[in-house]
């Protein structure tokens, strides 16, 4: 009776096979991560980018930015709540806000307003974005450093640097984003003011009315960049340290 005898690997072989799966995963890995990373770059712009749309048709028909925040804004023609609430109408959703519930959670059904790359995941979407009270200010909680009146075109005299909506920091147990931001970092360098930079921001998802730097910076650093909507309805990033305030002040 001929017996046919299975060859199996020997100890060399293994470890060969081995070493070259790990080679390969850990080239394959990071080129995962890399194309990961820039299809929720390209996700979030194109977000912004819609957003941008909204915030110009809205800003078309009655002559001012959507403001932060707003009650009874313009005999309630415009809607009211905070702003994604009152450009929602231009995306698509049905009603002033009735795509929203409650106060300072309120999370719209709409993806457009989340970005995939927060570092906190939420079940549903949820707004990502801040945005630049200076521009889009509170009319509805009366906080004293902001503007009683609305933003109109005519008062910001560089579209081109003025941001209106940016990364914001989440909360770090609900993932909620602040609908505007309030307090700063102060002011460093020197030269025309409208130059300076404010300091580098803590960038934590911390609950704070702060941006937040959720992107890789060009030069790869810890700090990050922000993706950004400027009034002239292009997008682009900011690292963190080179924020200045001619990009959040109108007039500056």
């Amino acid at each position: 009776m001929n017996v046919k005898l299975q060859r199996a690997f020997t100890l060399i072989e293994s470890l060969v096979s081995i070493a070259v799966i790990v080679l390969l995963a850990a080239i394959i890995v990071p080129v995962v991560t890399k194309v990961r990373e820039n299809s929720q770059r390209v996700t979030g712009l194109s977000n912004l980018r819609q957003l941008g749309t909204a915030v110009q048709l809205f800003t078309s028909d009655f002559g001012f930015y959507p403001p932060g925040a707003a009650r009874d804004l313009d005999e309630n023609r415009a809607g009211q709540g905070a702003w994604y609430d009152i450009i929602s109408p231009y995306l698509g959703a049905r009603g002033d806000n009735t795509s929203y519930t409650g106060g300072g959670t309120k999370k719209p059904v709409l993806p457009v307003f989340d970005s995939p790359a927060k570092a906190i995941p939420t079940d549903e979407p949820m707004v990502a974005f801040i945005a630049n009270r200076h521009v889009m200010p509170d009319r509805m909680y009366g906080n004293p450093d902001t503007r009683p009146s609305p933003i109109r075109p005519t008062e910001v005299f560089r579209p081109s640097h003025l941001i209106l909506l940016m990364d914001g920091v989440q909360n770090p147990t609900t993932g909620v984003v602040r609908p505007y931001t309030l307090s700063m970092t102060a002011l460093q360098g020197s030269g025309p003011k409208s130059e300076r930079y404010f300091s580098p921001f803590p960038n934590v998802d911390d609950g704070s009315y702060y941006p937040r730097f959720r992107h890789w910076s060009s030069e790869g650093s810890q700090d990050g960049s922000m993706q950004v909507l400027f009034a002239d309805g292009h997008v682009d990033y900011i690292e963190n340290g080179k924020l200045k305030l001619k990009n959040i002040i109108v007039g500056e």
